[in-house]
């Protein structure tokens, strides 16, 4: 009896940094816009979307592990994900949003009672 192969598919962002990974129990129905990079037996294949990438696709913060580049996934070095750390955009506080909440929803109160007149 032979044992069927499970397919790996990653999908990337614009720069080549791997996002998802699917494949084996999960393999998508629509292929559009995933790339085949491997195929396999054992955990690693069915179960691609925690055992493929070793260390997992994101770093601890939600940056990009991995590059799909040359036809091949690699790690990104140190330097590259400090990179996009540092680009990310600054939080905004809380209390900031709830305060411009707060007074966009009293305008729009006041502009319903102003109509309704």
């Amino acid at each position: 009896m032979e044992i069927a192969k499970s397919k790996v598919y990653i999908q990337t962002d614009v720069d080549g940094r791997v996002t998802r990974c699917e494949g084996g129990y999960t393999t998508p129905s629509d292929l559009t816009g995933w790339t085949y990079i491997d195929e396999g037996i054992g955990d690693r294949y069915h179960l691609c979307q925690s055992h493929y990438f070793d260390g997992g696709l994101y770093t601890t913060d939600g940056i990009c592990r991995w590059q799909y580049n040359d036809g091949a996934c690699h790690l990104r070095t140190n330097e590259e994900i400090v990179a996009d750390q540092a680009a990310r955009p600054t939080s905004i506080s809380v209390e900031n949003v709830t305060l411009e909440m707060l007074a966009d929803h009293e305008e729009r109160i006041c502009m319903m009672e102003l109509m309704s007149a």
